[in-house]
């Protein structure tokens, strides 16, 4: 069964979702998963999630692809939840990791900001 509530009719299992690879029915809206990078196309890579992987952009596929002492590290949008790009780390971030910002607010977390990492307070809407 799809997740609730349905926002689509586009599908009703995730039978219906076979376009490609990896189908699933999520509030009605066929998505698609990955389970490797080449199922992304050359600029993303495969995010590995609680079911299937998604598709994310990607700056960087590995360490390989970074600056000396600047890893290919996962970050988040300010406002968003979850991962949603790979990127190499750079001398201008103010943080890496949510624990670096120093705040008991759980809304405060690292997040890339045009091109370097902030300490990032999500508002409330």
């Amino acid at each position: 069964m799809p997740d609730l509530p349905l926002v689509a009719d586009e599908c009703t299992r995730d039978g219906d979702c076979t376009s490609k690879l990896h189908g699933f029915c999520s509030y009605g809206s066929c998505k698609y998963g990955c389970v490797v990078d080449d199922e992304c196309g050359s600029d993303a890579a495969c995010f590995c999630g609680p079911a299937i992987g998604v598709c994310i952009p990607a700056g960087c596929h590995s360490n390989a692809d970074c600056p000396p002492d600047f890893p290919c590290t996962a970050f988040q949008a300010p406002g968003f939840a979850t991962p949603d790009a790979l990127t190499c780390q750079s001398a201008a971030d103010d943080c890496v990791t949510d624990a670096q910002c120093n705040s008991l607010n759980p809304r405060v977390s690292c997040k890339v900001q045009q091109d370097h990492r902030i300490c990032y307070q999500d508002t409330v809407g």
